[in-house]
């Protein structure tokens, strides 16, 4: 009998199929990005939206920006997918003309405000935030408040994100806590460890706590070094390195990084060292590059993340907000641990939407 998650898979891919087949859609998604695999913690409560009835949207075409951080990034670029199929799936089943206008501030904080008092200026109806920085990214948020303009906050978080009419994000607690299980699991319980990770992340601080909660579980596994700072594949690769040469008398038997783009600098520090496969190297995001590390066996796992349904979602809610919809707490998307058991699944989905997987 097939399972939940294959049932889910095979759905995907006839859904996905029709999708190109009837409407053209962007194929740009990567393998976990399109599952509904959800778990809302919402509390809904209905009140009347500008006409004054519940549940109904203003006879106005309405408007929503979207801010990204970077779209030459494919995570970012499947939470754009996302949200641009999502305003497609609901003009065709109203009949409406909403429009999405898409801001990519190519991780430049300036260049995000600047987005935001621009999409300020043109009167957009709602918001749909990803933030760049937890502390200067509040700016934006409070613009957009003060102009009485609702905001959904996707993916991370900034200081002031409760002041947003909804926060959408991954799980991000338990994807560092699963890594970590599986991880720790890995190791037979006992071994040294280096983590990555960055402060000035929401997620990843968030991804670090669930991390170090859940390795209470295990004493015998000692970290011996954490790197808190730049993550990029270049950054982490040089960081890698310096650790596998400080650390070659007490032996590195394991990696816990914040995102798939540690985890690739920290395998490629060890390709063609006498340390290459023999390091547990494990990551978050399940991106499609990591797939295929992972079925290479270079890189163990991954707590995938669902960027595309981030982005959907983002816009799903918006005009639930804008029908007179309140929600009082956040809405978190599931995380799904992968590693060479059911990589192939990922990536069969991968395949299916025209990824390449390396």
């Amino acid at each position: 009998m097939c399972t939940n998650k294959k049932r889910w898979m095979l759905v995907l891919v006839l859904a996905l199929c029709m999708c190109i087949a009837l409407t053209g859609c962007n194929n740009n998604t990567p393998a976990p990005s399109s599952s509904a695999s959800a778990s809302s913690g919402t509390s809904p409560s209905s009140s009347p939206d500008a006409s004054g009835e519940t549940g109904k949207l203003p006879d106005r075409d309405l408007t929503f920006a979207i801010y990204l951080r970077a779209l030459s990034q494919p995570y970012y670029k499947y939470e754009h997918d996302g949200a641009v199929q999502a305003m497609k799936d609901h003009n065709e089943k109203t009949g409406r003309n909403d429009k999405l206008i898409v801001y990519d501030h190519n991780g430049d904080l300036q260049r995000e405000i600047n987005n935001v008092e621009d999409s300020i200026n043109t009167k957009v109806d709602l918001g749909i935030i990803n933030p760049i920085d937890i502390v200067g990214s509040t700016g934006c948020i409070e613009a957009l408040v003060r102009a009485g303009i609702p905001v959904i906050d996707i993916d991370g978080e900034a200081q002031n994100s409760d002041k947003a009419s909804l926060v959408i994000v991954s799980n991000n607690a338990e994807a560092g806590r699963l890594q970590m299980e599986k991880l720790c699991e890995k190791m037979g319980g006992k071994g040294n460890i280096i983590m990555f990770t960055d402060s000035t992340n929401a997620n990843s601080k968030i991804r670090y706590d669930g991390a170090m909660e859940e390795l209470k579980k295990y004493p015998d596994v000692k970290v011996l070094e954490t790197y808190d700072g730049e993550t990029s594949v270049e950054k982490c690769l040089d960081v890698m390195q310096n650790f596998m040469q400080s650390y070659q008398s007490e032996g590195i038997d394991g990696v816990w990084t914040f995102s798939d783009t540690a985890a690739n600098g920290a395998v490629s520090a060890t390709v063609g060292t006498p340390l290459e496969g023999k390091i547990i190297i494990t990551g978050i995001d399940g991106n499609v590059i990591n797939l295929g590390l992972i079925r290479d066996g270079k890189q163990y796992g991954s707590a995938a993340q669902f960027p595309f349904q981030l982005g959907y979602q983002g816009v799903e809610y918006g005009f639930r907000i804008m029908a007179g919809e309140k929600f009082d707490e956040k809405i978190f998307v599931d995380v799904e641990w992968v590693d060479k058991n059911n990589v192939k699944e990922f990536i069969d989905v991968a395949e299916a939407q025209g990824q390449q997987v390396g």
